[in-house]
């Protein structure tokens, strides 16, 4: 589940009535936890719901993980064109399991100023040590869009900032 949001439980309740009136049938706490990951985009929950299969969407099966690339946010990030830079410290972000700013500013090297002042700072939420994406779906587009070799480069160099920590 995305760190650090929330959303209503009306909003969820208006989503859950959407996927019944489809035939989707889900339990509520796995479409909360999925309208969290997806910044309670309908469509994009709908999508992902539809693509899980019944034993995920009853909560008797762990979701996948990372969540599916689905249309929605394909489409959504379709123009996304990020420096090899910017798209490890985002892939950094989408693995690491803690929302703590520091190991990724020393995975990534700048300091928190220079992120936010580079182009993929609009895409992050910097505050009070912590790090979030601004659009919780950009976690899922760039695991979808990442090669596996870097994928493993990124998980290499997190785990020797989090060695280097004692974590």
């Amino acid at each position: 589940m995305a760190r650090g949001r929330f959303v209503a439980p009306a909003v969820v309740g208006i989503i859950l009535e959407e996927l019944l009136e489809r035939d989707l049938a889900c339990a509520p706490h796995v479409l909360a936890g999925l309208a969290v990951d997806l910044d309670a985009h309908a469509p994009t929950v709908r999508e992902v719901v539809e693509s899980l299969t019944p034993e995920q969407r009853h909560g008797h099966r762990p979701l996948p993980s990372p969540l599916p690339l689905v249309p929605s946010i394909a489409r959504r990030f379709e123009t996304v064109e990020l420096e090899s830079h910017d798209r490890q410290l985002l892939l950094a972000l989408s693995v690491s399991l803690e929302d703590d700013l520091e190991p990724l500013l020393a995975f990534d090297g700048r300091s928190a100023s220079e992120v936010a002042a580079a182009p993929v700072g609009d895409r992050l939420r910097v505050h009070a040590g912590r790090v979030r994406f601004v659009d919780a779906r950009l976690s899922i587009w760039i695991r979808a869009t990442s090669s596996a070799a870097t994928t493993a480069i990124v998980h290499e160099r997190l785990s020797t900032v989090f060695r280097a920590r004692g974590d």
